[in-house]
């Protein structure tokens, strides 16, 4: 008989048929991220289950959103996946109606990142799509002779001692709490990612292709988004990719529209989203 739960940290049966079906779901690995230590209250699967087995499920990640400077109490929904042999029965949408009954109306804002085929599910369930858009630079106004790109060695609690005491890179867009993703990130590869281009800097980036991709910086200080660039951005690089919304006017900074950003707000949040926003790469739950 199918049951429904939203205690699966708590049960250990279903915590492994959670951790199994996300990846192979999406072939990431939450046991890595729970050995981390960081799977805290803020991260909820909501689920269907039947035997043990994990059928359906979609979670709830608690969140604090500055949204053009102002602070928002937040929902983004994620890791919403069924079973094969489960899917076309509507349990997703059961999940949500779930998730939406106990925050409606209870949050500032409801929000989740949709691929293109589920647009549809959250549509009925009251999500209404918000343009988004990707920011880049020209990689020749930023490069200087002897960039390199030199990663360092952190461990996630020294990560995360840094990220406590960092201005936040933007107040556009941007996470105020995140304990509990960050260490996700770390766990699936940006523990590799991290630069220290300048004293008191510390950066997450990577060279893919021809771009330069800069998700966060880290600094007790406020520092210049322009300087830290000139400082790290490599010779072979072609442009930059920016993972959130800068704050500041940055030379040759250019938009283009991201429709497959599925950024999708409920109808009932009372937090507004302006335009030509980019949602960040690294808060994505």
């Amino acid at each position: 008989m199918m049951r429904f739960d939203c205690h699966v940290r708590e049960n250990q049966i279903l915590k492994e048929s959670f951790f199994k079906l996300s990846k192979e779901i999406f072939g990431i690995r939450f046991d890595l991220w729970e050995e981390s230590g960081c799977w805290t209250n803020s991260y909820i699967p909501y689920c269907f289950h039947e035997d043990g087995q994990v059928l359906a499920n979609a979670s709830v990640n608690l969140m604090k959103l500055t949204v053009e400077g102002e602070i928002y109490e937040a929902v983004q929904i994620g890791t919403v996946m069924t079973r094969r042999e489960f899917r076309g029965q509507g349990l997703s949408e059961k999940l949500l109606r779930k998730i939406l009954a106990d925050f409606e109306g209870k949050t500032d804002l409801i929000y989740l990142l949709a691929n293109e085929d589920a647009m549809s599910l959250y549509q009925r369930a009251g999500f209404e799509p918000v343009p988004a858009v990707r920011c880049f630079l020209p990689a020749e106004a930023y490069i200087k002779e002897g960039n390199q790109l030199l990663s360092m060695k952190k461990t996630l609690e020294e990560l995360m001692a840094l990220k406590k005491a960092s201005v936040p890179v933007t107040d556009r867009l941007w996470s105020k709490e995140d304990r509990h993703i960050l260490p996700f990130y770390y766990v699936h590869g940006f523990q590799d990612m991290i630069l220290e281009p300048i004293e008191d800097v510390t950066i997450l980036a990577e060279m893919e292709g021809d771009t330069f991709h800069l998700y966060d910086v880290l600094s007790p200080h406020k520092v210049s988004l322009a300087e830290v660039l000139r400082s790290i951005v490599p010779r072979n690089a072609l442009r930059v990719e920016l993972h959130f919304t800068p704050n500041e006017a940055l030379s040759g900074l250019y938009r283009e529209p991201d429709p497959d950003s599925g950024f999708m707000v409920h109808k009932s949040s009372r937090a507004a989203m302006p335009n030509n926003l980019t949602y960040p790469t690294i808060i994505t739950a």
